[in-house]
């Protein structure tokens, strides 16, 4: 079974970033990150590309206790 994108939303709030006018369509997806599946096979892990730095893993009940730029915090709220 491959992982499927399912469209979360569209933000395109023109204060979300000071900088100019933009929009993210966001997607989600579900990925079982183990390490090693004991099976041979490779396992799935995302991978920062574009304009993002890194990728972190957290908690969902832990988004609040971090500093998000723009409006990436309302985003991982509202999938929260």
């Amino acid at each position: 079974n491959s992982p499927s994108l399912r469209l979360f939303g569209i933000y395109s709030d023109p204060r979300r970033d000071n900088r100019r006018h933009t929009a993210s369509v966001v997607y989600s997806i579900h990925l079982d990150l183990m390490d090693d599946d004991n099976n041979g096979r490779q396992q799935q892990h995302p991978v920062a590309a574009d304009d993002v730095k890194e990728v972190k893993r957290m908690r969902i009940s832990d988004i609040e206790k971090y500093d998000y730029f723009s409006d990436h915090k309302t985003i991982l709220l509202d999938y929260r």
